[in-house]
């Protein structure tokens, strides 16, 4: 038979004794567990008995690790035997069972369940999640004891990851323990969605330790570990590693670092005096090489600013100018949050002419980097830096739920679903929001702790016209019910509760993602009733690009970026819109009220296609680019010749505009035109009729010029 091994242990047996018949009694079974587990099988009892039997050759109970008869031997079994256990190495046991014809033997009788974990001995492997990388179950542990030869740390190394989070990892998680006692020092608890940095012990074991709780089943994990050498104690043949002033370990090897105020010569081990240096004091500054001249090339400056325990760095930029602008290649600037370079977080990398916001660490350290390469050299930046006192660090401030720290003092806040009472207490409040910003997060009342009972809440998102909402769910965890009758959230593609409805959606399993409207509206709504409690949801929402837009006799408008009037477009945007009526007696016209794009000869870095279709598979119009008094800039309005216009805008990865603003309605096909539009161009194509996009070489950046109620109506209020 065959047999899926479950959590629950199950039994399995050679039925009702000998060999009653004529013939010899042989009976197989392939047992399997998820993927990442092994099976267990406990022997109770076994009586085998034959002449001329011995060592098993020819009646016996055998297991072999695999699902066929060739696979490895685990064990042969006859005779009398007392309760034993074997386990396999893999997800898969062959058994086979075979007694001569007409014996007396009782035959065997024996157990077997799945179990993860396991030890590993060795100088390299794998560990994953049972099942990875399909869902994990609910409810299992698994613990991994790795050792390494001596004189070798383990070097844990994570390539796949993926769990429930939670800001402190109490639900689902992996630890990883110092050596093979439970109570080893933690060098790490991890869960989410982000792959984890390698973690190493001190010495040559370790303990891996995966937990899942009974709700939220995410793809799992995947790890490799191997033996790890300190190159940086002593390399073989007792030769020390050459570095100047710091090695740093690695796995697989080392490199060599330098204290702030000097940085790495060429040759890789020799530090040189240069930028930089450690800032103990309560407020100062920081500024480029040379500045405000431009600065130097191939410069690699660190700072580290040190404030006393309990307190916070704030760091305000007051001049920015480094090459680069969104991908930041050539020369940027560092921050993390920390001095350590094992541990130290990354909180950006800036370049461009544009100063990055107001930056707080979390805690009292603050390291700055920054990293000019041999080309082009710009005006640099300079910043300066406070200290400032962190009030929520004790108690939290003396807040009930939410404690922010500022500059002097700090402020109280409450989780969504309510309000400030006075200065330091939450109470429940109003839960109907109107979202107008064009990214953001949102999420069920109080979480991420449980919802209150008897809540009505409801998120009316509204963007620029042209654009549509997107919503990209983390986490949800609703009271589960066939029909969603109880709690449950409620998506609509539209203003309100009487819109179209998207979806009703409960229980644990994540709602479809991304939900994305059609037009620039959006409804969400959450119900609980007056029993159970879950954790509820939290969700990402943005503004996206593009759509299907009804043109009517009146002038109705969309625009390249959800931004525009604000900011400049973005790099790489890939936007369409299709204009479209449903009369035959009208056509398109479209007029262009402002129009800023990059300009170049044959627009072939950021431009604006219109074509006389509902795709781009129709005739093209013309392609645009630049402004609306050059002769690439779409000048006049642009009429269909039939039911529909196609919209494609496009930019490169480099310099950003304005962006446009469309204004678009039908009139009468018989309608008097006052002018043919003028401007644009027909750009070139390949033998395959594909428009050809001109590449473009690195560059110093520029800078941009400025109904009724249907059947399930929910009153949300």
């Amino acid at each position: 038979g065959e047999f899926g091994s479950a959590a629950a242990t199950s039994e399995l047996s050679s039925g009702s004794g000998g060999g009653s018949g004529s013939g010899e009694v042989r009976c197989e079974w392939q047992i399997s567990a998820t993927q990442g587990e092994k099976v267990q099988i406990d022997i109770k009892w076994l009586d085998i008995q034959a002449e001329d039997n011995r060592n098993c050759v020819a009646h016996y109970l055998e297991i072999r690790d695999g699902y066929y008869r060739g696979s490895p031997l685990l064990g042969r079994f006859c005779g009398s035997l007392t309760p034993r256990s074997v386990t396999s190495n893999s997800s898969r046991v062959w058994i086979e069972y075979r007694l001569p014809p007409a014996s007396r033997s009782r035959g065997f009788f024996a157990q077997y369940t799945s179990i993860c974990g396991g030890y590993r001995i060795s100088d390299e492997g794998q560990i994953s999640s049972p099942n990875y990388p399909s869902a994990y179950r609910g409810d299992k542990e698994c613990i991994w004891k790795i050792e390494v030869p001596n004189g070798y740390s383990v070097a844990l190394k994570f390539f796949s990851f993926e769990l429930e989070t939670h800001t402190q990892c109490v639900y689902d998680f992996v630890e990883v323990l110092e050596g093979w006692s439970q109570d080893g020092v933690s060098l790490g608890k991890f869960c989410g969605e982000t792959v984890p940095k390698p973690v190493k012990s001190t010495g040559n074991r370790m303990t891996v330790r995966f937990k899942s709780d009974n709700s939220v089943n995410k793809i799992g994990f995947a790890a490799t570990f191997e033996k790890e050498y300190d190159e940086c104690m002593a390399l073989h043949g007792g030769q020390q590693h050459g570095c100047q002033h710091i090695c740093v370990n690695t796995l697989g090897g080392y490199h060599c670092d330098c204290r702030p105020g000097f940085h790495l010569h060429r040759d890789g081990r020799t530090c040189e005096d240069t930028c930089g240096g450690t800032l103990v004091a309560m407020r100062g500054s920081v500024t480029s090489p040379s500045y405000p001249d431009k600065y130097p090339p191939n410069k690699h400056c660190k700072w580290h600013i040190i404030a006393p325990i309990g307190h916070k760095i704030l760091l305000n930029f007051t001049a920015f100018d480094i090459e680069g602008r969104d991908r930041c290649e050539y020369d940027y600037l560092d921050i993390f949050d920390g001095v350590d370079e094992a541990t130290s977080k990354r909180i950006g990398r800036y370049c461009g002419d544009q100063p990055p916001e107001s930056i707080t660490s979390e805690n009292n350290t603050m390291k700055i980097s920054f990293i000019s390469d041999g080309t082009v050299s710009k005006g640099g930046f300079s910043a300066s830096f406070m200290v400032d006192r962190d009030e929520c660090a004790m108690m939290n401030g003396g807040c009930d739920q939410l404690c922010k720290n500022t500059i002097g003092s700090y402020v109280c806040a409450c989780h969504s679903g309510y309000v400030l009472y006075g200065n330091h207490q939450c109470k429940e409040g109003g839960c109907k929001h109107r979202i107008t910003r064009l990214s953001g997060e949102f999420s069920s009342p109080n979480y991420p702790r449980r919802y209150p009972l008897e809540k009505r809440c409801s998120w009316n998102f509204l963007t620029t016209p042209g654009h549509r909402i997107k919503l990209v769910f983390k986490h949800f965890e609703i009271e589960r019910h066939p029909d969603c009758a109880y709690d449950h959230v409620e998506i609509r593609d539209g203003p309100d509760a009487t819109s179209e409805r998207i979806g009703v959606f409960c229980g644990d399993a994540m709602p479809p993602t991304p939900v994305i409207s059609t037009g620039n509206s959006m409804f969400v709504g959450f119900v609980s009733d007056s029993s159970l409690q879950r954790k509820g949801f939290n969700a990402d929402h943005s503004s996206i690009c593009g759509g299907q837009l009804i043109a009517s006799s009146a002038n109705a408008s969309f625009y390249s970026h959800a931004g525009f009037g604000d900011k400049d477009y973005g790099t790489r945007e890939n936007c369409n819109w299709t204009l479209t009526t449903s009369n035959p007696e009208e056509v398109i016209v479209l007029n262009m009220e402002t129009f800023e794009l990059e300009s170049e000869i044959e627009c072939g870095y950021d431009y604006v296609d219109i074509f006389d279709d509902d795709n781009d598979r129709g005739v093209l119009l013309g392609r645009y680019c630049g402004n609306l008094r050059e002769r690439k800039g779409p000048d006049g309005p642009i009429y269909s010749s039939r039911q529909s216009l196609h919209i494609r805008f496009r930019s490169d990865d480099t310099i950003s505009f304005k962006g446009f603003h469309a204004v678009y309605r039908t009139v009468s096909r018989e309608a008097p035109r006052p002018h043919a539009h003028r401007g644009g161009i027909i750009p070139r194509t390949d033998r395959n009729g594909l428009l050809i996009r001109k590449p473009k070489e690195k560059q110093p950046p520029t800078t941009a010029s400025p109904t009724g109620r249907e059947k399930g109506y929910i009153d949300y209020s």
